[in-house]
């Protein structure tokens, strides 16, 4: 799955956590994302980084695909606020966001 934002490419190989267990497992206990470069999950507003080993960027964004919230370099052992206007969420390796992606910003997903 593609995402970008603008002219921006934020991402050529997102997956999506479509299971119970894809989303209790989510990226704890792994060293880095290995084969994809994205971790959707529907249906969430909050997340944590409990037993994660490295900092990640965190998008939350809403049906439209609009951003609501962006975390940048959330650290291990850290959870964020309740988005409540948020319903979705793209974890990213720690940077990988451009900087020139904003709040109220579009993402476009496309999955072919």
């Amino acid at each position: 799955m593609k995402i970008t934002c603008g002219q921006y490419q934020i991402c050529n190989n997102a997956i999506v956590a479509d299971s119970f267990f894809k989303k209790l497992k989510g990226l704890m206990f792994s060293d880095r994302m290995d084969g994809f470069d994205g971790m959707i999950f529907y249906g969430t507003n909050a997340i944590h980084t409990c037993f994660m080993n490295y900092k990640i960027d965190v998008v939350f964004f809403n049906r439209k695909n609009e951003i609501i919230k962006i975390y940048r370099g959330l650290k291990p052992w850290r959870h964020t606020q309740i988005v409540f206007k948020a319903c979705r969420v793209l974890e990213l390796a720690n940077g990988q966001l451009p900087l020139e992606v904003k709040e109220g910003d579009h993402l476009d997903i496309c999955t072919s």
